[in-house]
């Protein structure tokens, strides 16, 4: 299972075996990777979607196929799978709330699908 690491003003989310997603002030970051590696803007190229709520968890189910018991996906984990045929890569910030990260070209539809979903379970 892939985990977060962070501060007050930083956030790391492993987001691939080699690749972190970094939110927040990056400034120190380049003088302690130094030659190892790089940092890249991604700019406007992901969505940020907080899904929270007693129900987030079953919503993640909705078109998607993955463990999202407390468990399996406790606070601080992160996770990649594909919801309604989109790649989308997950963190549960808390017990309560997960962050989506979605390709900005589907943001849109996806967002519309999750909202036709809520109904179904009953928010």
């Amino acid at each position: 299972m892939n985990r977060s690491a962070g501060n007050a003003d930083t956030t790391l989310l492993r987001y691939e075996p080699t690749v972190w997603l970094v939110e927040g002030d990056v400034s120190v970051l380049a003088d302690t990777l130094g030659d190892d590696g790089a940092l890249t803007a991604i700019g406007g190229g992901i969505v940020r979607m907080r899904l929270a709520g007693p129900h987030w968890r079953e919503l993640l189910l909705e078109g998607g196929f993955f463990d999202t018991s407390p468990v399996a996906f406790p606070a601080g984990a992160t996770a990649a799978t594909v919801i309604d045929h989109v790649g989308v890569r997950l963190w549960a910030e808390s017990d309560e709330a997960c962050i989506a990260y979605v390709p900005a070209s589907y943001a849109l539809s996806l967002h519309h699908f999750w909202d036709e979903a809520l109904p179904l379970l009953g928010a």
